[in-house]
């Protein structure tokens, strides 16, 4: 039995080779153990899905590819009625239902993508005095 001690330390080798050789080491060279490891990973699973959620949380529009939104607006009787360039750089795009008055205010974003920050079901016309 003593002889495989004297083998086995004899192939591991002195401190600063196995600090080297060891991949996972802390600065004393000692391996890091395997529950150390995973309790890092599950802290870093839990805080991407924390930070996900709460991303997921502020993105409230609901946004599809921009054909998608377009045949469902129009599907609803919608028409587009005014459109202008954002200062950030998407196309603000109001759709209006002339039978019901329903509205849909569309972004468009450079991705391919629209969102629908804001609607509503009643609305008037202004026009301008000398328009």
């Amino acid at each position: 039995m003593v002889g495989y001690l004297v083998i086995l330390v004899q192939r591991q080798g002195s401190k600063s080779q196995r600090k080297s050789q060891c991949d996972l080491c802390d600065q004393k060279g000692t391996k890091v153990r395997w529950a150390e490891i995973a309790v890092l990973l599950i802290a870093v699973i839990i805080l991407a899905v924390w930070y996900n959620t709460a991303n997921a949380q502020n993105s409230y529009l609901p946004c599809l590819p921009t054909n998608e939104v377009k045949k469902r607006l129009e599907k609803l009787g919608e028409e587009r009625i005014w459109r202008g360039l954002s200062a950030r750089g998407h196309i603000t795009e109001i759709w209006l239902n002339k039978t019901s008055l329903k509205w849909s205010a569309v972004v468009h974003l450079p991705s391919g993508h629209s969102c629908l920050p804001d609607g509503g079901d009643h609305g008037e016309n202004i026009i301008k005095p000398g328009a």
